[in-house]
């Protein structure tokens, strides 16, 4: 069964049942295009659930829509949304639609489809392979390895990421992305696969930071429901 991982930003627990929104986003081709940029572009659509009554569903192409966030609060707003309400909100962690919803609710939480998690995680384990594989045959005895990337230790660290992730601890997952980071950056001159790498590396801390400010009272993690 496949899980969701969320990352939490909730200040309280209304009286209300909470109200759950998925969003997703995709490209979709243009019929007339009037340009080569006009080929395709991104549409947003929606569904928002409550105990109270049918599920209401929405889409809008953001590029045209000049209120979008205005466009999801009065589609909250008509399935009865109260100020002390608690929302879910379930995407892909991708940034339009993560922060879509950013600040329209004070009682949210945010959850991560885990599937995605692991996409991404899938296609960093196999660039770090690639690394491994493009450093070996060039890998002579006696060569000062100092400054070299250690592609053994980065896979570790990814099945150590994926472990923490699974069971909810986003505070030392961010911790080690943030370290792969730091040693990928380290790296004088950097090859190809590493720089897309740290590329992959910056967009999963992207991803798994919270949306959102954080204060004192704000309960930040990664849960699964199994």
């Amino acid at each position: 069964m496949t899980g969701l991982g969320r990352v939490s930003n909730v200040r309280g627990q209304g009286e209300n049942p909470p109200l759950t929104v998925g969003l997703d986003g995709g490209y979709v081709h243009a019929r007339h295009p009037q340009s080569r940029t006009e080929g395709c572009f991104e549409v947003i659509a929606g569904k928002v659930l409550s105990e109270q009554g049918d599920p209401t569903c929405f889409a809008f192409v953001p590029s045209l829509d000049a209120k979008p966030k205005r466009r999801l609060f009065e589609v909250l707003k008509s399935q009865g949304l109260q100020m002390n309400q608690r929302v879910e909100f379930l995407t892909d962690g991708g940034d339009t639609v993560r922060e879509l919803p950013l600040y329209l609710a004070p009682e949210s939480e945010h959850w991560l489809d885990w599937f995605h998690i692991t996409i991404r995680l899938t296609v960093m384990g196999q660039m770090i392979k690639g690394l491994a594989a493009e450093s070996s045959p060039g890998a002579k005895p006696g060569d000062d390895e100092d400054g070299r990337l250690d592609a053994t230790s980065m896979d570790k660290q990814l099945e150590s990421l994926k472990w923490h992730l699974w069971h909810g601890n986003v505070y030392r997952a961010l911790q080690i992305v943030e370290d792969l980071e730091w040693d990928i950056e380290a790296q004088e001159e950097p090859c190809e696969r590493a720089k897309k790498l740290l590329k992959a590396v910056r967009d999963s801390i992207i991803t798994l930071r919270p949306a959102g400010p954080l204060s004192p009272t704000t309960a930040t993690g990664i849960a699964m429901a199994r």
